[in-house]
């Protein structure tokens, strides 16, 4: 499955909120400045939000430990036969992932059809 450059953006962003709270209180600890923690704790989250973004980029072009099908194998797979898509509620059923009655059973049965 790729990894669309939203997803990455999200997830440098999200990673940096926690590590510039983590690198603002070290730095009020450090220095018992709260302004200037503060002032650098979102410095250093904008530069490295950047920096974070580029560095997920090019591991979308890196194969490295990513499995066994490459980008042309997978564009190039065929869909399974309805009938083996038909098998998956009642697995999901059977290991109850998936009530009968529940509003996420009638998403699959539409997509049955």
């Amino acid at each position: 499955m790729r990894e669309r450059p939203a997803r990455s953006l999200a997830k440098a962003v999200s990673y940096r909120m926690v590590s510039s709270v983590v690198t603002g209180v070290i730095f009020f600890e450090a220095t018992q400045k709260g302004r200037l923690a503060l002032g650098v704790a979102l410095i250093d989250s904008v530069a490295k939000i950047f920096v974070f973004y580029l560095h997920e980029r090019a591991w979308t072009r890196i194969g490295f430990a990513r499995g066994s099908y490459s980008r042309e194998e997978m564009d190039t797979q065929e869909a399974p036969p309805k009938q083996e898509r038909e098998l998956v509620p009642e697995l999901l059923e059977s290991q109850y992932y998936l009530p009968t009655a529940s509003p996420g059973a009638a998403v699959v049965s539409q997509f049955q059809q």
